[in-house]
C-alpha cells in the first residue's frame, strides 16, 4: 500500500509539473529601438531591426534595467536602443525585462576623437 502511493503521488508531482511547463510562455528577446511611450497604458513600441514597429505591455513586474540598475520607464524614450525580454499570448507581447543598452555610446566618442 505504501509503495503504491508513493507512486501515486510520484506520478502526481511529475504531471503537475508537466502542465506547469506548458502552460508558461517562452519568453524571448527583441532588439531595436523605442520609437514611443504611452505611460497612460503602459505601453511602448519598439521598431524592430527588421524596420518593423511592435508595441509591448508593460506590467508592474516589468524590470526596465539601465547599466545594471532598475529604472522607470521615463527612461524609456524615443530613440533608445533596448533589449526586451517577452512572452507572447493571444498576439500581445508583454515585456518581461527591459534593458537599454549604451554600446552606441562608445562608437559615437570613438568617431569624436578621430
Amino acid at each position: 500500500m505504501r509503495r503504491f502511493l508513493s507512486v501515486l503521488v510520484g506520478l502526481v508531482l511529475v504531471l503537475g509539473a508537466v502542465s506547469i511547463a506548458q502552460a508558461a510562455p517562452a519568453a524571448t528577446v527583441m532588439h531595436g529601438k523605442v520609437t514611443a511611450v504611452n505611460a497612460n497604458d503602459n505601453t511602448f513600441t519598439l521598431q524592430c531591426r527588421n524596420g518593423k514597429d511592435q508595441l509591448f505591455k508593460l506590467e508592474k513586474t516589468t524590470k526596465i534595467t539601465d547599466r545594471g540598475k532598475i529604472v522607470g520607464v521615463a527612461e524609456l524614450k524615443a530613440g533608445t536602443p533596448v533589449a526586451v525580454t517577452y512572452t507572447k499570448a493571444a498576439n500581445e507581447m508583454t515585456a518581461q525585462m527591459v534593458r537599454v543598452y549604451h554600446h552606441h555610446m562608445r562608437h559615437m566618442r570613438k568617431a569624436k576623437q578621430k
